[in-house]
């Protein structure tokens, strides 16, 4: 019987900022890749829990140590200390001033947009990674890690102009009597030994707070616990349903969304040194069907030790974001001879 498949044979090497996979497979034209059965799962899972499916967790954690790997190291000055300090990335945090009453939704498209647009035209923010999380009072708030440098007094006045466009400064005042109240925070990470791993576990952590919280101050009315059950009441379900329209978990900056990584062939140079590389203390090789992967501490392609692989990563980063990349990972880099 005819057969009118034809047959593709794979020997390629995709690299990462802490991993590399080998290719060397073979597959027909009618093969279904086994990602595609999984996008319905994926988003059902993310839908139903609000919480970050498998496969987001790895798009935000590769966009995260890409972000890292990249970031050069930057000289600031400290007011308190009147001291100069040295740093590669850091993390902001944005909270609502008071009681949330708009969705999710809402408060990242009219506040959260707002903020990237005028870090982006006033302080040159390129590549970025942001997270929303529910607090324990029901409010949304951010975390942005990022690899710029924003005086703390700036930020917090910039978010609280901003949040005052749906009115959170004003009701914070109305209700507190607190006219410039706390809503950020930059921690500059500076002092973290591991800032990859702890980055990945604090971004990539799961909201403990999945359910709809209701202001009870804003519906005096509502029985208590009525906003969990199906029977509530007609006029409450379209407050229900914008509080609930959560929009996206996560996002980051369009160069942190396309990582393909260095690719190259297979071939002795480079399998000679990935058979180095997979006998550092932190790698660890794992063989599948289709597919082999090893994992390395993100430090060792920035080490020199590995120089065909580094070309490789650095040639994709330097191509794919930009001049100031480009100058900034190369620096005159040459290939391997």
């Amino acid at each position: 019987m005819h057969n009118d498949n034809i047959k593709i044979v794979e020997h390629s090497l995709r690299v990462h900022p802490d991993n590399l996979i080998m290719f060397s497979r073979s597959h027909f034209t009618n093969y279904t890749p086994y990602r595609n059965h999984n996008s319905l799962y994926n988003l059902q899972s993310n839908f139903n829990h609000n919480n970050l499916s498998h496969q987001a967790k790895r798009k935000m954690s590769k966009s995260i140590k890409y972000l890292i790997y990249t970031a050069s190291e930057k000289k600031a000055y400290n007011n308190k200390t009147k001291s100069n300090f040295t740093f590669k990335v850091n993390m902001l945090t944005l909270t609502l001033s008071s009681t949330q009453v708009h969705s999710d939704q809402v408060i990242k498209s009219k506040l959260l947009n707002q903020l990237l647009v005028e870090l982006k035209s006033r302080y040159h923010l390129k590549n970025y990674v942001w997270k929303s999380e529910c607090q324990r009072n029901g409010n949304i708030h951010f975390h942005i890690l990022s690899d710029i440098f924003v005086p703390w007094n700036e930020l917090q006045n910039l978010w609280n102009r901003i949040q005052n466009k749906l009115n959170y400064i004003d009701n914070a005042t109305y209700s507190v009597g607190v006219k410039h109240p706390n809503s950020t925070d930059i921690h500059s990470l500076r002092k973290v030994n591991n800032i990859v791993a702890y980055c990945t576990k604090y971004m990539l952590k799961d909201s403990k707070q999945n359910r709809v919280q209701v202001s009870r101050s804003a519906f005096p009315d509502l029985p208590v616990k009525s906003h969990f059950h199906k029977s509530v009441s007609k006029n409450v379900l379209p407050f229900l349903r914008s509080v609930a329209n959560r929009g996206r978990i996560w996002g980051c900056s369009f160069e942190l969304s396309h990582l393909t990584g260095g690719s190259g062939e297979l071939d002795n140079a480079l399998l000679a040194e990935i058979s180095r590389l997979q006998k550092e203390p932190e790698s660890k090789r794992i063989d599948k069907d289709h597919y082999s992967l090893v994992l390395f501490n993100v430090k060792i392609l920035q080490s020199g030790k590995y120089p065909l692989l580094e070309y490789l990563l650095n040639s994709f980063i330097a191509g794919h974001f930009g001049h100031f990349q480009q100058k900034l990972i190369l620096n005159e880099y040459r290939p391997p001879s």
